[in-house]
């Protein structure tokens, strides 16, 4: 059982690693996407007479937003074997495969947190993109 369980937290500390990658490829995209717009805007500076500057903080706030995505790096894929055998190689195995199990569980646990920063990060950088784009537009027609 305690197997069993050991696989099922492995796996789940593998998705976690592989969400917080797939977020970064996406901060990634949104921050070239908010670049385009930002050369765009330079291109048009004539189209757009002096309103023209109008979108380039909010894309600079969502850059910026998008880069912080990627700093929370900080993440915990379990025990170090050489470490967690040298502390557990006189111990039954049972009782090293709870530690084990329990250093795991602790793993998945830090994880959740930066996680969630990275999500929340990515929302407020994609938000501040699409109310840049929003107040630009109205700005600019008016």
């Amino acid at each position: 059982m305690l197997e069993a369980l050991i696989d099922l937290t492995e796996a789940q500390i593998a998705a976690s690693l592989a969400r917080a990658s797939n977020i970064d490829v996406q901060a990634l995209g949104l921050i070239g996407f908010d670049a385009t717009l930002v050369a765009a805007d330079l291109a048009a500076q004539q189209l757009l007479g002096h309103l023209w500057w109008i979108p380039v903080p909010g894309l600079a706030i969502s850059i910026a937003a998008g880069v912080s995505v990627m700093a929370i790096a900080r993440f915990d894929i379990g025990p170090s074997p050489s470490y967690f055998y040298a502390r557990n190689a006189t111990i039954p195995q049972d009782e090293a495969l709870a530690r084990l199990l329990s250093d795991l569980l602790a793993s998945q646990q830090h994880n959740a947190q930066p996680l969630s920063r990275k999500t929340r990060r990515l929302v407020l950088a994609l938000a501040t993109l699409l109310l840049t784009i929003l107040y630009s537009v109205v700005a600019i027609a008016s």
